[in-house]
């Protein structure tokens, strides 16, 4: 398995009794999908040219990048050299937020980025940004991996939507999944798929690993069930920051703490299995990662990904409101 600390992104709920400094709090629709839309596609075509001061900024912006805070014109404002063809917008006029997956350059070399704005009167108050670098360096990036999958964009009938708080639960427990090394701790549809960092990580015979339960050619439970991400010691905070009911969509932050302690797993039918020497240190992974629900059930699932030091904490704060 390629990369395995990159390989799983994932994560009890934060309920807010009030909303600090960063948190997404649920407001009144003050810009429709389109205009959500129309801030991300302004704000990509500033973040192109390398001129905040064309993207729609509010005075008092905060902006991070990979965890650190950014003013505007720093970090990926200053070495971005284009756009690339990949782009998965989604948006949640409840919470006045929009999402991206953006394939772009930096410095030529092709990286991708998930990219969250929140939105009030019209103005841009928070940009999260978490970008995975270094496309041809990295095994595990594929910038341009286009088309969206047709999932994503198909709207639900209304009599098959679930309702915020319903969606958000059934999220989570992929991320209670994945910390017990247990399955059944999620739903998962019989069809579903994971996209890390472009790259299908489920149902994908190409990447290798053989035809054992925990290779990529197998499922999202059954690699659960495996074992693989048992080198996962803790999914803190679990960030759920936007919500499209229209799509059964559920887009969040999530931050993965790996100990490092574990150094074998026993995958059944196999027995043990040594975890490669990347799992075997301290490091966190941060992801941004984008769920759709069908009949219940996760059924698809897009994820950028990016490794920190061990224990970076994040700077924003609390989960949408249930």
């Amino acid at each position: 398995m390629a990369r395995i600390y990159r390989v799983a992104p994932w994560l009890a709920l934060l309920l807010l009794a009030a909303a600090p400094q960063g948190v997404v709090a649920q407001a009144p629709a003050q810009c429709d999908q389109d205009c959500l839309n129309d801030i991300m596609q302004r704000y990509l075509d500033a973040l192109a040219k390398r001129a905040p001061a064309d993207a729609p900024l509010a005075a008092d912006v905060v902006a991070t990048e990979n965890e650190q805070l950014v003013a505007p014109g720093d970090g990926l404002w200053g070495t971005i050299t284009g756009l690339g063809s990949y782009r998965h917008v989604f948006a949640d006029p409840t919470a006045g937020s929009v999402g991206a997956f953006v394939a772009l350059k930096e410095q030529g070399v092709g990286a991708l980025a998930t990219i969250r704005l929140q939105v009030t009167d019209r103005r841009i108050t928070q940009v999260e940004t978490i970008i995975a670098r270094g496309e041809g360096t990295s095994p595990f990036l594929r910038s341009e991996y286009g088309p969206v999958k047709p999932a994503f964009q198909e709207i639900v009938p209304s009599a098959k939507r679930l309702g915020r708080s319903d969606l958000i639960r059934i999220t989570d427990g992929y991320f209670n999944a994945i910390e017990q090394s247990r399955s059944s701790a999620a739903r998962f549809h019989k069809d579903c798929n994971r996209t890390e960092n472009g790259i299908q990580t489920t149902n994908n015979p190409q990447l290798g690993g053989g035809s054992g339960e925990a290779s990529p050619a197998r499922g999202c439970a059954s690699q659960i069930d495996a074992g693989v991400f048992s080198y996962i010691t803790q999914i803190s905070p679990r960030r759920y920051l936007l919500v499209d009911e229209s799509r059964n969509l559920v887009f969040g932050v999530f931050m993965f703490r790996h100990e490092g302690r574990l150094t074998e797993v026993n995958v059944p039918g196999r027995g043990k299995v040594e975890m490669i020497p990347a799992a075997k240190r301290p490091f966190n992974v941060v992801v941004g990662e984008l769920f759709r629900i069908e009949d219940g059930q996760i059924r698809e699932i897009e994820a950028v990904m990016t490794e920190l030091p061990y224990r970076t904490p994040t700077h924003w704060k609390g989960t949408l409101g249930q």
